[in-house]
């Protein structure tokens, strides 16, 4: 950990939407900041898939003020250099991310065979995923590519390497924010086995759709009655934790395995389209072939909602931050969800019937390790589909955006805490709806746009 009495800001967490939030607040000059890394940071390839701009017109209907279609669309331009596409108007062209999807040469049989599939069953080609409004079937855009093995947060440390006013410290755990009546003023961490408190005029919260209102919770801001009933002083009353939303995912595993061997590249193809039943917006289910690179997932297809309704809670178990909080998503719950997921499991078992992908997909199983079905009986459909949704692990929405009495809202606009001064939420947690993509780009671009939020109104 740096030496200093005290820091400017205090941004905990340093994945893409930490890092992004400190390249950001880096360019005032006069700023001094504390990026807090809890616990490392992966080294696994991620996808770069946008969701549709248009979704910030709901966000700001949910009272997001400042993150319409306007304000946002800058930041996708500015995060990117699309190595593909950077001439079009809608990409950027010197961003932190360096975006390719792999060449055609060096597709994998699955990514062949799941194109072929997916055009023959009437998805359109789309050369670019990431173009406005887009439909289709296209290859996968990845922010690392062919032999670079460097994680992603890489590259938003390298944008931080001119910048000497943002120091890195890594911590073992973050407890809580320390407060001077309803003012954060400093932080509880730890390092090894000692407890240190470090200071700060503002703290900015960057931990993910669980941790961060984790560390809210444990700081004494929730649901009140939540808080008393594990031993929390409460500071003030606040909907943190609720609203949890994810993406339900479905894995059909390869029968035969080699149809995904690959050396060159990550590959991988996406479609995205639309179920077009009432209340479901564009794109609201999406699959991609997974060549066994992405956290040690195993090769086969994979399917999810894109678009979510079902949502969960997130809450801590009690003041010990070393004990994990109680997730409980509620996938599929939401009966929309639940009639999707089960259009998206034959859609998956139509594809690998197909003529390109049979061969490989004789034998397939389930992430249970039972031979795959693709016709199963109404009466256990849903209960199978229970013991196989997975989530893809980018939660949200626990800490949602909105206006001051809003009874869902937890932090405003700008993503201060509503009831309490100098603490701010600038990740994921803060989606008032989880977005129809992966979590990549968007949690780079709430750290890019929080950070102008935040410089607009800085009186360093």
């Amino acid at each position: 950990m740096p030496e200093e009495d005290s820091w400017d800001y205090i941004v905990v967490g340093a994945g893409p939407a930490g890092l992004s939030l400190a390249v950001g607040l880096s360019r005032n000059p006069k700023a001094k900041i504390l990026l807090l890394e809890i616990e490392g940071s992966s080294a696994a390839p991620q996808p770069a898939v946008r969701p549709h701009v248009l979704e910030f017109d709901r966000w700001a209907d949910q009272g997001a003020q400042g993150w319409t279609p306007e304000h946002v669309l800058p930041h996708f331009k500015s995060i990117e250099e699309d190595l593909d596409f950077k001439s079009l108007r809608y990409h950027g062209a010197d961003g932190a991310l360096k975006l390719r999807r792999s060449p055609e040469e060096s597709w994998s049989p699955l990514d062949q065979g799941f194109r072929e599939a997916a055009l023959e069953k009437g998805h359109p080609w789309a050369l670019d995923h990431n173009a406005p409004g887009v439909l289709g079937v296209s290859p996968l855009a990845w922010s690392t590519f062919g032999d670079d093995s460097a994680a992603t947060e890489v590259s938003w440390r390298a944008a931080l390497g001119s910048s000497d006013n943002v120091k890195l410290g890594r911590v073992d755990a973050v407890d809580r924010v320390l407060w001077d009546a309803d003012r954060a003023s400093a932080l509880r961490i730890r390092r090894g086995t000692a407890w240190e408190e470090v200071a700060a005029e503002e703290i900015v919260l960057c931990a993910g759709g669980i941790r961060t209102p984790s560390i809210l919770q444990r700081s004494g801001l929730g649901p009140a009655e939540q808080l008393r009933a594990v031993g929390i002083n409460v500071l003030h009353n606040l909907p943190v934790g609720l609203g949890l939303q994810v993406h339900p995912q479905l894995h059909l595993l390869l029968g035969n395995e080699t149809t995904a061997a690959n050396a060159q590249a990550q590959g991988g193809m996406l479609a995205r389209w639309n179920t077009g039943l009432e209340g479901t917006a564009s794109g609201d289910l999406m699959a991609w072939t997974s060549n066994g690179v992405l956290g040690g997932q195993k090769p086969g297809l994979v399917g999810a909602l894109a678009q979510v309704f079902s949502r969960g809670s997130v809450s801590i178990v009690g003041p010990d931050p070393d004990i994990e909080p109680a997730v409980n998503s509620r996938m599929l719950r939401d009966s929309l969800d639940g009639y999707r997921f089960r259009l998206l499991y034959k859609h998956l078992g139509d594809l690998a019937a197909r003529p390109a992908l049979a061969d490989s997909f004789a034998g397939a199983r389930d992430v249970n390790g039972d031979l795959w079905r693709s016709n199963r009986d109404v009466a256990d459909i849903d209960l199978w589909l229970r013991s196989v949704v997975k989530p893809m692990g980018d939660y949200a929405s626990s800490c949602r955006m909105g206006e001051a009495g809003n009874p869902a809202a937890v932090v405003d606009g700008a993503g201060l805490v509503h009831g309490v001064k100098r603490l701010r939420v600038a990740d994921c947690s803060i989606s008032p709806i989880l977005v129809r993509a992966a979590p990549l780009l968007m949690d780079s671009v709430i750290g890019s746009r929080m950070a102008q939020r935040i410089l607009e109104t800085s009186s360093l």
